[in-house]
C-alpha cells in the first residue's frame, strides 16, 4: 500500500478541468469512498446526489456564473454535492456531528478522486436553490457543500502552503 502522506501531499484543489466526463465506474468509486466514511454513532447524516451528464454540469455551470464565483464548473466531468440528512429515528445526541461527518465524507471522495487520478475542489459558495433543483433535493434538506471532479487541465499542481510543524504540533 503507498503511503497515505504521498497521497495527502499531492492532493490539491483544481480549478481548471479540461471538459472531459467522469466514466460512471470512476464516479461509483468515488461515491463508494464517500459512503464508507466514518460518522458519530454511525449516522452517516448525509446523502450524496451526483452527475457526469454534460446537460446538468452545465446547467450548475450557469448557476456559478450568475453568482460570478467558481467559474470553472461548466468544464468539470461531474459534480456531486451533499446534503445533511436528519439523525436517524430515536437518535439524539448532546454535540451536533453533522459538519465533522460530512467533512470527513468529502475528504474520502476528494483522497480516493486523486488516488485514481481525477482531480477535485469543493465548493462552498453556490447558489443552493440551483443546486437543488438541478439535482432534485428535497425542500427541507440543506446543501452542506458541492465538488466538482474531473481531468486537471492545469500545467502543474500549485505547491501546499502550510504551517511550520513548529507551528501546528505540540508533543509532550
Amino acid at each position: 500500500m503507498d503511503d497515505i502522506l504521498d497521497l495527502l501531499r499531492e492532493r490539491h484543489s483544481t480549478r481548471a478541468y479540461s471538459g472531459q466526463l467522469v466514466s460512471d465506474e470512476q464516479l461509483l468509486k468515488i461515491l463508494e469512498a464517500g459512503r464508507l466514511a466514518p460518522s458519530a454513532r454511525n449516522t452517516q447524516p448525509w446523502k450524496l446526489y451526483a452527475t457526469n451528464k454534460q446537460k446538468l454540469i452545465s446547467e450548475l455551470g450557469a448557476s456559478f456564473e450568475r453568482i460570478g464565483r467558481n467559474l470553472f464548473v461548466g468544464d468539470c466531468g461531474a459534480v456531486v454535492a451533499i446534503t445533511e440528512e436528519p439523525l436517524p429515528e430515536g437518535i439524539a445526541m448532546k454535540r451536533r456531528y453533522a459538519e465533522y461527518d460530512i467533512g470527513m465524507c468529502i475528504m474520502q471522495i476528494c483522497l480516493e478522486a486523486h488516488s485514481i487520478g481525477v482531480a477535485s475542489c469543493i465548493l462552498g459558495t453556490y447558489d443552493e436553490a440551483d443546486v437543488k433543483r438541478v439535482f432534485d433535493i428535497p425542500g427541507d434538506r440543506s446543501v452542506a457543500m458541492v465538488i466538482c471532479l474531473g481531468t486537471s487541465a492545469e500545467t502543474e499542481p500549485r505547491p501546499k502552503n502550510r504551517k511550520a510543524v513548529t507551528e501546528t504540533f505540540v508533543i509532550l
